[in-house]
């Protein structure tokens, strides 16, 4: 369910090491709020995966727990899109999604009985 930290060969304009995550999300654009699967995430911005396309060049805010990352849709294809984040995720938020990859069993048992899912997926405040 949940990944590990991966290290991507730098392809691109991509940044810094990933971490593969494999968690519940919402993404809020200007016209409606999806429900989305947070793949991958650094600083610089995430992969995530996602129902109906979503047009490139669209503002996004990725709502995950207490975490808001802001920042545009780069790409979209085959039931994933690309975020780049704007300003990028303070060092403290990678850490939170570092001890994700490291504890999935908590994890799993705080989205389980604390509410945390519903704050993973948007539903939360």
């Amino acid at each position: 369910m949940f990944g590990k930290a991966h290290r991507h060969r730098p392809r691109g304009k991509r940044l810094g090491n990933r971490l593969r995550l494999g968690v519940p999300a919402g993404l809020v654009l200007p016209y409606r709020t999806h429900r989305c699967r947070i793949v991958d995430v650094s600083a610089n911005g995430a992969r995530i995966r996602v129902e109906k396309p979503i047009q490139t060049d669209r503002t996004a805010m990725l709502h995950f727990h207490e975490l808001r990352a802001y920042g545009t849709v780069v790409w979209c294809r085959a039931g994933e899109c690309g975020l780049a984040f704007d300003p990028p995720l303070a060092q403290e938020d990678i850490e939170g999604f570092l001890w994700i990859v490291q504890n999935p069993d908590a994890y799993a048992r705080f989205c389980g009985t604390s509410g945390g899912r519903d704050w993973s997926i948007g539903l939360g405040g």
